[in-house]
């Protein structure tokens, strides 16, 4: 495995890890991975585990990340921006930090509050 490609069926279950390009997204905006639009179109967070899910937000996060790591900003953003919650607004200054713009990311960051994925990070 190389510096830029990753395996996510290493770590995610199957059914996320095939929605997901194998390699790292870029720091800056990138460039859609067209070719995982359409599957990405029919997902709802309901699908993503075959499971319950502990919130519908936390489903929703993992769209917005899902769409933000295949290069499609946009859908990201009209995602995160939907959440209010802290991982809604982490999402969403993730999404605005690979635009990149640092000062609208940080205002989304800051509305994260004190969570504890900071100290796991």
């Amino acid at each position: 495995m190389s510096f830029h490609t990753l395996k996510p069926s290493l770590f995610l279950p199957p059914e996320i890890a095939e929605l997901l390009d194998p390699n790292l997204p870029p720091l800056g905006p990138g460039v859609p991975q067209t070719q995982f639009e359409q599957r990405l179109k029919k997902t709802v967070p309901e699908s993503l585990l075959g499971a319950t899910l502990v919130s519908s937000e936390a489903g929703v996060c993992c769209l917005a990340g899902m769409w933000l790591w295949n290069g499609f900003l946009d859908q990201s953003h009209e995602l995160s921006q939907s959440i209010d919650t802290p991982e809604g607004s982490w999402w969403h200054g993730i999404m605005h930090r690979r635009e990149p713009d640092a000062g609208n990311a940080a205002y989304w960051f800051r509305r994260v509050g004190n969570h504890p994925l900071f100290s796991t990070l």
